[in-house]
């Protein structure tokens, strides 16, 4: 599934103690609830300096199992967090760290754009097929 990235003025958590009284903390990165289509949401406040440990200690913890599944920490991916409202640097680290990965990411995507466009044009031409046999029939019948 998906995560949506969301930036906030603000986050606040609100702590309330058994006896009824609350006070509110200051967070910079939470987990918010998924959309209808299922897509995860976090939600971040401040600068990138702000929420990038909250937001790394979130991301660890939702997937846990893949991290355990790393030999060591994968600190070049969680770097990235950093860098999320930059395009610039942001790709300056995956093209430095993950060389060729936008490369294949880019012809993943026209793979899969060229299947859509396949599946469209036989969804047309199977359209297309169809009309002109019901317009041959409907022409045998006036014979």
């Amino acid at each position: 599934n998906d995560i949506r990235l969301l930036k906030c003025d603000a986050i606040c958590r609100e702590l309330e103690v058994n006896g009824g009284s609350s006070t509110g903390m200051e967070a910079f990165a939470v987990w918010g609830d998924a959309n209808s289509q299922g897509e995860g949401a976090l939600l971040v406040a401040g600068d990138p300096d702000d929420y990038a440990t909250e937001l790394e200690e979130l991301v660890e913890a939702k997937f846990e199992t893949l991290f355990r599944a790393c030999p060591s920490r994968p600190t070049k991916v969680l770097r990235l967090l950093r860098h999320l409202e930059n395009e610039k640097t942001f790709n300056k680290f995956v093209d430095r760290d993950f060389p060729g990965f936008v490369e294949r990411d880019e012809m993943e995507r026209r793979r899969l754009e060229a299947q859509r466009l396949a599946a469209e044009r036989k969804a047309r031409e199977e359209h297309e097929a169809e009309e002109r046999r019901q317009r041959e029939a409907e022409q045998a019948e006036r014979r």
